[in-house]
């Protein structure tokens, strides 16, 4: 007779277990196991009598008082819990896992010392374990933290002490973790989704032990790009780090939502995937980059040949004078103030102060009934539009219907608004922004709004209660403020009138002598531009004067062609200047070309035209100098990646910064000694010109 799965031999088998098995431990086994129901419940008290209850019939396992003493803890009945741990720890000694956890369970009780030895315990017994040596030195951080007087200062600060080393290198196993899926977020029916439109980028990184060699992304189940991966080793022999950097062409696709699948494989077919609903829109029409310029944005031209990568990065880069960092003014500004003639009156000394800051500017209130005969009287608004809001005491906001929507929608396009401006604190007319159709919006920051364009919190916490300290009139004011800063910052040239230019003798360069200065150092490893060397060759067999290459913390004196080394006209500092020997160098400099770093900003600050060689990594608007110049960056889909630490979870090799050619550096800073006319001044004399030195 053939036994089948279920016939009568397993059922044998398992009638002698339970009568040879004694009694009481069937009757343990099955209250440790409605324990572990309770447990995973979180009754833990009940989960804790039933751990006990066993115990009775099986006093001796150590595990099962562990347990018990976890539930007690989790109950907060510490003396119960504690009697559990000393037990199992009287059963076994040497268990490295229980001493962690009378440390975690001592540390709960707010007994230090207690804790510090059973963390040192199961360190000694585990030497190669991590963590309790990880939970020893973060006690030690805390004790010193709280061992400080009453009447000290608040030092130290938590967030600023060292604390333990967490490791880096190596995270979750096949879990696509992404850096970048787009830059932007929009509310749909889905809820909040990623929004794309035209090229992007897909950048991320997924910790494997498998050999993962492709990076593929699909969209409802169609294939758009599949590229090879960049592996990267970790401290972890089994483990490496596939990183991808995806730049992808959606202008194709149809607007709308739509499933998005990025894919990693090995060669053997396997794969892991990360799945997201995202919103597509359409692809802004060419050149239109208002309001700001962005290095993400890419104006590809339609029916291109080569694939998308080299499309890009034979794209020349962008060459733009700094004066591009600031918005133009506003044509036409709306300002939202829907709601009651108490809040159109605190917002008067911001309305006042909008109407000084952009006085040629056209300004249309979209206001209720309840305060738009105040504002007439104001004399600030070009006009009034008067809209019908109102609040439903039932939904506890306020509301409009589709109807009207969709009139109001209509009736503000026509103004064609640069600016549209909320001015409530509250998110209560936040939604009507998006009605607006204006090319940015403004208002307070909250988290509902992830497609506002910009504003501030606004907020002064109240240190005694909850609420605002600010008023409402300044913190409106502050907002109004923050949209004026847009357009202008107060950035100008500062010079001192001490320095001389004899101060450069001791480096090289006479008094009346022009020369340019060449800057190769950069906080930031991976974003100093690699091609120094070039250019100070280029631009001395192109023009007469000096050349000062500062090396700054890099190896490029080492790795100086020696006849360039040799080269008369070259002067290389390879050490730490002082303060007023660089400041100096900078100010008297004909010209500065340099990577995104202070001197960069000291150049400019101190007026010599600077030539800033900038990476995507971080917008080349917030960064980019403020009084002079012009900033040299890449379009690439995946700028603004933020990266710092990881250089090679770019993906890309860093093209943002190494596509940047030699020639287009040599041709911006030509193209700026010719428009700056640039003079050498006097010291004495900060504001006269002494002499026209220039290149030929």
């Amino acid at each position: 007779m053939t036994n089948r799965p279920g016939g009568w031999l397993p059922r044998l088998a398992r009638h002698i277990r339970r009568v040879v098995r004694p009694r009481h431990l069937r009757e343990a086994a099955g209250l440790i196991a409605s324990a572990d129901k309770a447990r995973d419940a979180g009754r833990y008290r009940e989960a804790a009598k039933l751990y006990q209850d066993a115990l009775t019939l099986t006093p001796s396992r150590a595990a099962i008082h562990v347990q018990a003493g976890h539930m007690f803890k989790e109950a907060c009945e510490f003396s119960a819990a504690e009697h559990h741990y000393s037990e199992a720890e009287r059963l076994a000694p040497d268990d490295a896992d229980l001493q962690l956890q009378l440390g975690h369970f001592n540390k709960r009780i707010d007994r230090s010392k207690q804790a510090q030895m059973h963390y040192a315990r199961a360190a000694t017994l585990a030497p190669d374990w991590e963590e309790p040596a990880r939970e020893l030195v973060e006690l030690f951080r805390q004790e010193a933290m709280f061992n400080v007087p009453v009447d000290a200062p608040d030092v130290p600060v938590p967030e600023l002490l060292p604390g333990a080393l967490e490791p880096r290198t190596t995270g979750p196993i096949d879990v696509i973790q992404l850096r970048r899926l787009g830059g932007r977020r929009t509310r749909t029916v889905a809820g909040s989704v990623r929004l794309l439109s035209g090229v992007e980028a897909i950048q991320g990184t997924c910790f494997s032990n498998r050999a993962l060699i492709e990076a593929r992304v699909v969209i409802d189940g169609e294939p758009i790009t599949r590229e090879p991966i960049d592996v990267v080793a970790t401290s972890d022999p089994e483990v490496s780090k596939a990183v991808f950097n995806l730049w992808i062409d959606l202008s194709a696709v149809s607007a709308g939502l739509h499933r998005l699948d990025v894919v990693l494989a090995d060669a053997e077919g396997w794969t892991c995937r990360h799945v997201e609903t995202v919103m597509l829109a359409e692809p802004p029409p060419p050149g239109d980059t208002a309001p700001f310029d962005t290095d993400a944005l890419m104006p590809l031209v339609p029916g291109y040949q080569r694939s998308v990568e080299q499309h890009i990065r034979a794209m020349p880069s962008m060459v733009r004078p700094v004066e591009h960092m600031l918005m133009a003014p506003p044509a036409a500004i709306l300002v939202l103030r829907t709601d009651q003639l108490g809040d159109m009156v605190v917002s008067i000394p911001a309305l006042r102060r909008l109407r000084a800051l952009f006085p040629f500017s056209r300004i249309v209130g979209l206001l209720t009934a309840a305060n738009a005969d105040l504002a007439r009287t104001l004399g600030l608004f070009d006009e009034v539009i008067v809209v019908d809001f109102p609040d439903d005491p039932d939904r506890r906001r306020r509301t409009m219907t589709a109807e009207v929507q969709r009139d109001l929608a209509a009736q503000l396009a026509s103004y064609r608004f640069d600016v549209a401006i909320d001015l409530a604190t509250s998110d209560m007319s936040r939604p009507l922004l998006r009605l607006t159709g204006a090319r940015l919006t403004f208002g307070f920051d909250d988290a509902g709004s992830p497609w506002l364009d910009g504003g501030i919190s606004g907020d002064v916490r109240d240190p005694h209660a909850p609420g605002n300290a600010a008023s409402q009139s300044g913190r409106i004011l502050a907002l109004v403020e923050r949209l004026a800063s847009l357009c202008t910052t107060g950035a100008e040239v500062l010079r001192r009138p001490d320095l001389k230019r004899e101060q450069l003798t001791a480096l090289g360069v006479a008094p009346d002598e022009p020369f340019v200065v060449l800057h190769a150092g950069a906080r930031v490893v991976f974003s100093r531009w690699p091609g120094y060397a070039d250019l100070a060759r280029q631009w001395l067999e192109r023009h007469k004067g000096k050349a000062v290459l500062l090396t700054d913390g890099t190896s490029l004196a080492e790795i100086l062609p020696a006849d360039l080394k040799r080269h008369d006209q070259l002067v290389v500092v390879d050490h730490r200047l002082s303060f007023d020997e660089l400041d100096a160098l900078l100010s008297f400099a004909t010209l500065f070309i340099g990577n995104d770093s202070g001197p960069k900003h000291l150049a400019a600050l101190r007026g010599t035209p600077v030539v800033s060689i900038h990476s995507a990594r971080i917008s080349w608007a917030e960064w980019a100098q403020e009084q002079t110049g012009v900033v040299i960056s890449r379009r690439v889909p995946c700028a603004g990646c933020a990266l710092f630490h990881d250089a090679d979870e770019c993906g890309k090799g860093i093209s943002c910064i190494t596509d940047i050619a030699v020639e287009e550096v040599l041709a911006a800073a030509e193209n700026l000694l010719v428009k700056s006319n640039r003079r050498i001044f006097d010291a004495s004399l900060p504001h006269a010109a002494k002499e026209t030195l220039s290149f030929e």
